[in-house]
């Protein structure tokens, strides 16, 4: 029984728990109950994304013994995953003394452009992407990644950078990835990434607060895609720990984990299921 990619976000509206809410919600708490599927904007129109405790966001690719929660339906129709477990451990960059290694990439041509060296995590990732998702590359789109290098404000020669501004001040998270002046960071056209602090805002965790009941806390430290801070000789970038708080730490621990997000195309077939665990959405070649 398969039906169109296409049909896949009616799908998943329609078998939601809860009713499509178009109210913004309040980004001062966590989301630790099921707030269902809400309405966004994002740089290509209406986005829809899964925030607290949901339970009916689980997919499936092909054969993979790995599953993955939709994390919200881009604005271009396609379908953006993250991993539902860990798929390895490694640095964001093995260096941590320059500020361009809160970079995914670095030492790129200009601002805005990511063709410059890449991070010790792109790499890794990519390398995943090879082994684990080569067989399903034609179910996978290329699409927009953010690793948000704008600077928010340089105090007491501490760089900030945008997801200070608008997570921990003004409690804004956005879809849409601000541009950079740096020559490092950006917006990425990929397959695969790196879930950016705002997301997981929308999702809803909280810089600074516990929150063990929503789909994105896992048992031990991952990265995410966005900078938190450069001083001195310490690069950081934010990271989501096992209580479910959006943290920091410095970019050259080795030892965290790796959730990959990838983004499915939006004309892919897919097997009807309900998105639970025990019958996720199954998409396959």
């Amino acid at each position: 029984n398969q039906e169109r990619g296409a049909e896949l976000l009616s799908t998943v509206i329609k078998n939601n728990n809860n009713p499509i809410i178009v109210e913004e919600p309040d980004f001062n708490i966590t989301a630790t109950t099921d707030e269902g599927l809400i309405k966004g904007i994002d740089d290509d129109g209406d986005t829809y994304y899964f925030r607290g405790a949901v339970e009916d966001n689980y997919v499936k690719i092909g054969d993979m013994e790995l599953l993955w929660r939709i994390v919200r339906v881009n604005g271009d129709g396609t379908i953006r995953l993250i991993a539902d477990e860990v798929v390895g451990e490694s640095a964001f960059n093995i260096n941590r003394d320059n500020e361009k290694y809160v970079g995914y990439t670095y030492d790129n041509s200009k601002p805005n452009v990511g063709d410059g060296t890449p991070s010790t995590i792109k790499t890794y990732l990519e390398n995943w992407y090879t082994i684990n998702l080569g067989e399903y590359d034609n179910l996978i789109a290329s699409t927009r990644y953010c690793n948000d290098t704008s600077v928010f404000s340089v105090s007491d020669n501490i760089i900030y950078y945008g997801m200070e501004g608008r997570l921990n001040i003004n409690k804004t998270p956005q879809f849409i990835c601000p541009n950079t002046t740096n020559s490092y960071g950006g917006e990425y056209d990929l397959k695969i990434g790196l879930l950016s602090a705002d997301e997981a805002v929308f999702a809803g965790g909280k810089r600074g607060y516990h929150n063990e009941n929503y789909y994105l806390k896992k048992t031990d430290y991952y990265w995410l895609g966005s900078p938190y801070s450069f001083s001195g000789d310490y690069a950081r970038e934010v990271v989501v720990d096992n209580y479910g708080t959006l943290g920091y730490s410095y970019v050259y621990y080795a030892d965290y984990d790796v959730i990959p997000i990838i983004n499915l195309r939006s004309d892919i077939l897919y097997s009807l299921g309900n998105g639970t665990i025990d019958n996720p959405y199954v998409v396959t070649n």
